[in-house]
Parts: structure tokens; C-alpha cells; sequence
């Protein structure tokens, strides 16, 4: 029986009040008290503790007594459920070994040995949203008479909203979503807003009274703190008034919008300074703008208006800002919203009383593929008609293209043709719709019937999974039609996709937790079973402190991408530093299609790369989606993964910034380059072709003035920590040189080396396998087989890689026996008789640009004695070529150190340079001394 079924069970018999089939102790004084996630409730809990620690009834003799763990189990369960209904973010439980297998996972994923005691308080832990907490801990302390349980429901509160806070540089459709889930329970919890306290009497139900209140709380606001508009310049720059304007922002445009059924998204600054040719103003009310067709608004100047009076002709009324928009702008979008009554459509032909059974199945097996976050196809159905039999026999067709805009085209093509034959056509792929709710992923569902033509779009909220309403903006819908669609959707909640994700007409009501299965009372009743044991409890109790909320402390470390800087990084010596049996991990195979590619030019320049590279951070803009998902062929001898990448090949640009570079660029993906200007179009046919490439082109000038540039790349995924793209921020390696033939050709820095690099003990390489992790719940780490690989010897020389040792790149790998290079061929060596500074410099080039003598092992005999001298003794040629081979490590050392604008760097440059001119001389005046 599973964890989720055990606390189901304890919360049934607390709200029915009634005795399961297992003992509960003092249940009769349980079912004097509501438990309907009330402040009241909670009250009356709390008083029941402190009664029973005033008849001395530690946690000890109530664990003594029948029933008693059950007691306490319940208690705690109730607390965790109450705060994942004041928070509206879900919860996890976890018994003792699963909360233990959890921190396993999570001390292996980020290097910790954190232990979870084996004691009382966590024999039962609940995950809400990100924050793990301990409710036993809080019973325990309350039964000794610890006033700690409002406390602990206020503190925990906090904490996850302050896990929650919202990132302004997402996207603005993003954005808007995540504001709107602070209010997703019909109140304003998150503390962290300013005005709080004030906005604790608006009731966000997305109803015109709400707006109404939210003008009475503005007018109070003004009036309380004596606002002006030369208060104005401080008001914006507090980030807690920042978070109100942009929290009632977002409120009032999306409840206007739905008051009036206007299809809408959001859309920010930048984008709306463009589309105007810069004739719109950079200030705070102007960071969000809620689009629609042929429209624009600005909401949240309706809020500094009304405080400030910043805009005299503007509106400074909610109210009367979504009266406006109702009356310019309201539509007829056909919403067919629960509940539904039942309907008899025997009437109706009998095609389309045949197409509801196929598009159920359809439609539910594609919300079954993103509940469970599959990637789902584009599909059609249809019945196709047997030459000999006469019998249809029923089709679904999945339509498997990468690229999901000739996917629909295809889709599109195929229902044109399948209609000729087929009295049921159906079909159905994924897309983004604007709605009454803003920008939301959706389905959009094709029917094509003997007399029926119709659209739908069916639209659904993640990551806490609800589907919305189907709608259809096809005007003069017959009553037969909606009779249809009101049967389809009737058979979809029938259907085990269950009633708890279906939501009400726009997810306006909020005293259901749509993501909480205990809610479906019909589910609940039959929970009888109970089968929790609580730990023996322990000597040393966790102490309730000014960190009460925190509980355990496992929660996945957010990475902090700007603290961890590559500038500097020193990879040609760790690549030196490598065995030749470690050293094939950094060779790649080109596969056959890549030979015939403009990126087959990547693989020429790796070896390049190795030795001259600089690593810095890059920011993928697109990539092959197969690069997104896990894999069990790593190597592919056909196919090449490539992705977008924009850097900085001076490693000085934040990764903020990267990031938002980046942003900007995916957008550029949907959309018309007719309209855009010269260099994002350019930029935009590259990244809608998929056979384009460009190397270290320029950034976009009328998108951004900045250094960064865009690569295209070829993805080795042995290189990635787990043959995946996992983040959207990666470290590269680029050619520092500027007139170097290579510029532009840039690589994934191979993970091997991520984890010679880290900050405040926080490892990228962790971070980036914890992604994966949470994804797709296993982390997938090549690494450990490829250390097993180096053990049988070098990878490549595998039976596998036979036929194909000349597409293995970089060309370092060497064989024993040309280790006495002077020996063997003394004519292919340049010699010099005095091996001054500039000769060694020159030898030095010479070997870097001999891809068979780059191993260490190799340099040892490279000055050799010309034939027209008397070869030294053999003891001063060791002491030569060992200092030789010093010289060489350095030389490739300070070439890295080279590759960054680092002015500390470039001063102990010369100082180590004239380190080395010493040793040479003295070198000389050695090998002559003993040459004598």
C-alpha cells in the first residue's frame, strides 16, 4: 500500500469522523473539531494538544496506548495538508526509508553525507513544494508544552513562498503564471509582497467584485501613506512595491480578460520596443504588456496611476479598465465549461455519435503522455476500408517529425486525404494557445465529420497539472454541436485521467487542490487501511528553533552559475596531465553524415582546441530534441546532434545575460522574417533551417548591443555528463585567436574536466545530473563506464571502431614505438646547433603543430644534436630534454593563461617568461660545460 493511500486514509477518518476498521486513540474527542483546513481548525487542534499536555499525555504514553501512533500520525498528516492548502503547492509524503533513500540520492547527487536520525519525528516528512518540514517534530513539542504550532505553520509558510520567488527574466506568459499562483488558493499568502497586509481583504477570484476591492485597497494604500507623485521615483525602486505592481498587474489583465473571453498573452519591453520601432518608454509599466489582437494594455499603470497620478489621461480604475476592454475588445469564444449535464445525442447522425469513442481514446492518451511529461506526436485517426471485406477497419496514425511545423503540415495533408474515403477523420497536435487565461500549452483537436467542420482547443496548466475548459472561437455554434461536445467531454472525465485534474470554468474556484488526490470524496471512501509504523523515539530530539520552518534540510541546491567562472581555466595542461588511455575520452567520432557537413570542420579543429582553447560559458538557443532526451546509444555511427550556441569569446558577459541572449533568440524561431529587420532575419532563416551553420556570427545588433556571437556545434554526448542536454547554460571551448582558421568552431568542454572546477563546494557536474534526475528520475552518468573503459585500454581500440579509425578526432593518439623519434627519422626534425629562447619558441610551435608528438612521453627527444656536432654524453642530453619538456608544459600553460583579458595574468606572464629565459641560458651554459 502505498505511502499517499496510508495518509489518504488518516486525513478520511479525521474529516468524515468516522472510526476506520483500525484503532485511532481519543478519536471521540477528534470529532469535535472540523478539519476543513480553517484557521479555526487549527485553533481547536492546538488547544487539543495543550489539553492533553496539561493531563500529562507525552508522545511516549500515547505511543503506549491502542492506537495511539495512529493519533499522532493523523495529526501530523493533517498540519502537512493544511499547509499544502494554504501554499497551493503540492505535497509529497515520505515514510522514514523513503525520506532516507531521498537524501541517498540527493548526498550522492551534491557531495554531502547528510543522515537522517532514525527517531520519532521522522518516522512520517512531507515535501510541500520545495521545502521538506517535520509536522511530528511539532506534535512531539507541542505535547511538552511548546506553544510551536502557529508558529510553525506561519514560519513554513514563508519558507516556500521564499522558495518560490519569481524569476522577471523568464518568459512573460512564464512570468505572469507564476505570479498568478501566489494568489492560486483565493488569497495572498507570500509575505514577501509589498502591502501585504492591505491586500489580505481582496478576495483574487478573478470576478469583477475582486477588481472593485483591489480599487478600495489602492485608494487606502494611497490615502494611508500619503503617496505623491514625487514619491513616485522611490516607490518603484523598492523591490518589495515592484512585486505589488507586478502581482496586480498580472491580476487585473488576466481578470479582465477572462470577464470578457479575450483571447490574450503577455508579451515584455524589449519585444514591444521593437514591434513600435522604438517608440515605447523603459519604465516599470512597461516591463509586462498584455497583448491581444490588434491591441495592446498596460495594466499595471492602472496601479502607479491610482497611487501617483503619474498619467492624468490614463485609467486608474480596475474596474473600469476591464470595462473598457469588454467593450472593445470582448469576443464570442465558445467555452464549453464543466460541470456538464447529461445529454442524449441519439439524435444526433450517427458519425458523430461513432467519433466520440476514438477521439476519447485519443485525447486521453495524449493527457496521459503529459501528465506523465512524455514528448507526444501529432496524430490522426481514421477508418480505412477493406478492398475485400468492405469493413472499416479503425486507424491511428502518428506523424514522426522532428520538426513539428511540417508535422502539422503533414497532418493537415494527411486529413485531406484520408476525407475523400473516410467518413471519420480525426486528428490532434500539440501548440501553444492565447486565451481568456493568457499564453497556455494546449491541444488542438481537428474533426472532420460527413457534415461537420470543426476546431477545438483544449488547453491545460503544468507543472501542477489541470486541464481548462474546450473552447472553440468558430462563430454560430449549433445546439447539435455543443450537444457533441458536451458527450466528448462527459467521456473524457469518465475516463481514469481522473476528476481531480479537470478544473472548473477558468480555474476560479479555489477550495479544491486540484493536484491532491484525497479531494476525489469518492476515492476516500473505501480507504480503511492503515499500515504506518512510527520509529522509537530518540534521545536526541530535534530543538524547535528560530529555523522552525526549515525542517530537513535535503532540498536540491539552487546552482549559482555567476560564481562559477572559467576564466582561466587551465586545459591544456590537464589535457597533458592525461594518460594516453585517459586521453581517448577526449577524441570523438565524426559520423558519415558529418563528413559531407560544414561542421565536419569542428572535428579538424579539436585538436586545435585542446591546445588553444579557452572554456567559457555558452547558452544553447536551440538543439536537436533527441539531445533532450536519454539515451542508450551514445555513439552514433550515422547521425550527428548539433545545437545553437551564443557566447561571449571574451568570457565577460554574465550568464544572466547569456541566458536572456538566448531567450531572445528562440523566439526568433516562430517568427515571420518578412517583418523582422535585416540581421534578425538573417539570424531567424538560420535557426529555422535546419541545414544552415554559422561560426562566431554577431549577435543581432538591433536585439542587443554586446560582444556575443552564435556558433553552430556538433554535440559528442560521451562528452556530456549524461549524453544530454540537461541545462541550457554549458561550458565551451573556443579559439581565443581571433585570425585563426578554427574562430568559430566550438566544442562542449567534455565533462571530465567539470569537475575540476567548482565553487563553494557547489559542482556543476552534480547540478547538471540533478537535472536530469528530476526529469527524468535517474541521472544517467556515463562517467562511471567510461573509467571502466580505461581500465580494458584505449576506447577507440575497440573491434567496433575498425573500419572508422579515420573519423576519430583530435589525432593525438600515438604508438609505442615512436617515442625515439631523433632515432628512427632524424631528417624530419628541425635541428639547431645553439637553442636559444627563439629556437626553443619555434620548436615549441613546431611540436604543438605535430599532431603525432603531442604526449609528453613524445617531447623528451625533440633537440637533438645536428650531425656535424660531437653528440653530447647521454647524461646532459636527459637533463636537456627533461628541461625541454618542462619548457613545453609551460609554453602550452601560458598560452591558456593568455586566452583571457586578465591583466594580473598577463604581469606574471612576463615574470614566469623571464623565469624561463634564465633556465634556458643556464641550460646552455650546463650542456657546453659538460660537453667539455
Amino acid at each position: 500500500m502505498s505511502i499517499t493511500h496510508q495518509t489518504n486514509s488518516l486525513l478520511n477518518a479525521l474529516q468524515s469522523k468516522q472510526m476506520p476498521s483500525y484503532p485511532i486513540f481519543l478519536f471521540d474527542f477528534l470529532q469535535k473539531i472540523d478539519f476543513d483546513f480553517s484557521q479555526k481548525s487549527i485553533n481547536h487542534l492546538n488547544r487539543f494538544l495543550q489539553q492533553l499536555h496539561k493531563k500529562s499525555l507525552t508522545t511516549e504514553k500515547i505511543l503506549s496506548q491502542q492506537g495511539g501512533d495512529s493519533l499522532l500520525l493523523a495529526m501530523a498528516v493533517y498540519l502537512g495538508e493544511c499547509l499544502a492548502k494554504r501554499t497551493g503547492e503540492q505535497i509529497i509524503w515520505y515514510d522514514y526509508a523513503q525520506a532516507t533513500a531521498e537524501i541517498d540520492k540527493q548526498n550522492q547527487l551534491h557531495s554531502t553525507h547528510f543522515e537522517l536520525p532514525k527517531q520519532f519525528e521522522n518516522s512520517l516528512l512531507a515535501k510541500i513544494g520545495e521545502v521538506y518540514c517535520q509536522p511530528l517534530m511539532i506534535i512531539h513539542q507541542s505535547l511538552l508544552g511548546n506553544n510551536v504550532l502557529l508558529p510553525f505553520l506561519a514560519e513554513m509558510q514563508y519558507t516556500i513562498f521564499n522558495k518560490a520567488q519569481v524569476n522577471i527574466n523568464d518568459e512573460p506568459n512564464q512570468v505572469a503564471q507564476a505570479y498568478l499562483h501566489k494568489v492560486k488558493t483565493g488569497k495572498l499568502l507570500d509575505s514577501t509582497i509589498g502591502f501585504f497586509a492591505e491586500l489580505q481583504t481582496v478576495d483574487f477570484d478573478f470576478s469583477q467584485n475582486s477588481l472593485e476591492q483591489i480599487d478600495t485597497v489602492l485608494q487606502n494604500i494611497k490615502q494611508k501613506y500619503q503617496f505623491s507623485s514625487n514619491m513616485y521615483a522611490d516607490f518603484i525602486q523598492n523591490p518589495a512595491y515592484q512585486h505589488f505592481c507586478y502581482l496586480l498587474g498580472f491580476y487585473i489583465g488576466m481578470t479582465a480578460s477572462r470577464l470578457s473571453n479575450i483571447a490574450v498573452k503577455w508579451t515584455d519591453f524589449k519585444a514591444m520596443y521593437d514591434m513600435l520601432d522604438g517608440e515605447f518608454d523603459n519604465c516599470l509599466e512597461h516591463r509586462f504588456i498584455l497583448l491581444m489582437e490588434n491591441h495592446y494594455r498596460t495594466p499595471m499603470l492602472v496601479i502607479t496611476n491610482h497611487l501617483f497620478d503619474i498619467a492624468p489621461n490614463f485609467i486608474r480604475s480596475a474596474v473600469v479598465f476591464a470595462n473598457i476592454l469588454h467593450e472593445q475588445n470582448a469576443s464570442d469564444l465558445t467555452i464549453f465549461a464543466e460541470p456538464f449535464e447529461p445529454n442524449h445525442v441519439e439524435h444526433l447522425p450517427k458519425t458523430w455519435q461513432q467519433s466520440i469513442a476514438p477521439l476519447t481514446k485519443m485525447l486521453h492518451d495524449k493527457l496521459e503522455q503529459i501528465v506523465h511529461k512524455d514528448l507526444w506526436l501529432p496524430t490522426v485517426f481514421y477508418l480505412n476500408k477493406d478492398a475485400q471485406t468492405g469493413k472499416f477497419q479503425p486507424i491511428f496514425q502518428a506523424i514522426n517529425n522532428m520538426n513539428i511545423d511540417q508535422a502539422i503540415d503533414n497532418l493537415y495533408e494527411d486529413m485531406d486525404f484520408y476525407q475523400k474515403s473516410s467518413p471519420i477523420v480525426l486528428g490532434c497536435y500539440p501548440m501553444f494557445a492565447n486565451l481568456p487565461t493568457g499564453r497556455q500549452p494546449a491541444i488542438t483537436i481537428e474533426v472532420r465529420l460527413s457534415d461537420l467542420a470543426l476546431q477545438l482547443i483544449w488547453a491545460y496548466r503544468m507543472p501542477d497539472f489541470a486541464v481548462l475548459p474546450m473552447v472553440s472561437n468558430q462563430a454560430n455554434l449549433t445546439d447539435d454541436v455543443k450537444n457533441w461536445v458536451n458527450a466528448l467531454c462527459q467521456n473524457l472525465a469518465k475516463q481514469k485521467i481522473g476528476e481531480e485534474h479537470l478544473s472548473d470554468f477558468w480555474l476560479n474556484k479555489f477550495d479544491n487542490h486540484a493536484s491532491t488526490p484525497h479531494n476525489d470524496k469518492k476515492k476516500r471512501q473505501n480507504i480503511d487501511d492503515i499500515a504506518l509504523n512510527v520509529l522509537p523515539m530518540g534521545d536526541d530530539i530535534v530543538k524547535i528553533d528560530e529555523h522552525i520552518g526549515i525542517g530537513v534540510n535535503v532540498v536540491t541546491p539552487s546552482f549559482d552559475y555567476a560564481k562559477l567562472n572559467w576564466q582561466g581555466f587551465d586545459l591544456p595542461k590537464y589535457v597533458l596531465d592525461m594518460s594516453e588511455q585517459q586521453r581517448s575520452y577526449l577524441q570523438a567520432l565524426a559520423p558519415n553524415r558529418l563528413l559531407n557537413d560544414e561542421l565536419f570542420s569542428q572535428a579538424h579543429a579539436m585538436m586545435h582546441l585542446y591546445r588553444f582553447g579557452k572554456v567559457v560559458w555558452g547558452a544553447v538557443v536551440s538543439a536537436d530534441e533527441k539531445l533532450y532526451q536519454p539515451t542508450t546509444e551514445v555513439i552514433d555511427f550515422d547521425n550527428f546532434f548539433i545545437a545553437e550556441i551564443v557566447y561571449d569569446p571574451t568570457g565577460q558577459t554574465d550568464v544572466k545575460t547569456l541566458h536572456h541572449l538566448a531567450n531572445n533568440l528562440q523566439k526568433l524561431q516562430n517568427l515571420d522574417t518578412s517583418q523582422l529587420p535585416a540581421d534578425q532575419a538573417f539570424v531567424a532563416l538560420h535557426l529555422q533551417d535546419g541545414r544552415s551553420r554559422l561560426f562566431a556570427h554577431p549577435y543581432p545588433p538591433s536585439l542587443a548591443t554586446t560582444p556575443c556571437v552564435i556558433s553552430s556545434t556538433w554535440v559528442w554526448r560521451r562528452h556530456l555528463p549524461n549524453a544530454m542536454l540537461s541545462d541550457s547554460l554549458v561550458p565551451i571551448v573556443i579559439d581565443a585567436k581571433t585570425d585563426s582558421p578554427h574562430t568559430g568552431r566550438v566544442m562542449v568542454l567534455p565533462s571530465r574536466f567539470w569537475q575540476l572546477k567548482q565553487t563553494d563546494n557547489q559542482s556543476f557536474y552534480q547540478h547538471w545530473l540533478a537535472k536530469s534526475l528530476k526529469a527524468f528520475g535517474e541521472n544517467y552518468d556515463l562517467m562511471p563506464n567510461i573509467l571502466a573503459q580505461e581500465q580494458q585500454g584505449d576506447f577507440f581500440a575497440q573491434a567496433q571502431f575498425a573500419k572508422v579509425q579515420a573519423q576519430i578526432y583530435p589525432k593525438f593518439k600515438i604508438s609505442a614505438k615512436t617515442t625515439h623519434i631523433a632515432t628512427q627519422n632524424p631528417q624530419s626534425i628541425k635541428t639547431t646547433a645553439q637553442p636559444t629562447a627563439q629556437n626553443i619558441d619555434n620548436v615549441n610551435k613546431n611540436v604543438l603543430k605535430n599532431e603525432a608528438n603531442f604526449v609528453k612521453n613524445s617531447v623528451q627527444n625533440q633537440v637533438v644534436t645536428p650531425p656535424s656536432q660531437n653528440p653530447p654524453t647521454e647524461k646532459p642530453t636527459a637533463l636537456i630534454a627533461d628541461l625541454q619538456q618542462q619548457l613545453l608544459a609551460e609554453q602550452a600553460r601560458l598560452q591558456s593563461e593568455l586566452s583571457t583579458t586578465d591583466h594580473d595574468k598577463e604581469r606574471k606572464l612576463y615574470i614566469i617568461a623571464g623565469v624561463v629565459l634564465v633556465v634556458v641560458i643556464l641550460a646552455i651554459i650546463l650542456a657546453k660545460v659538460m660537453g667539455q
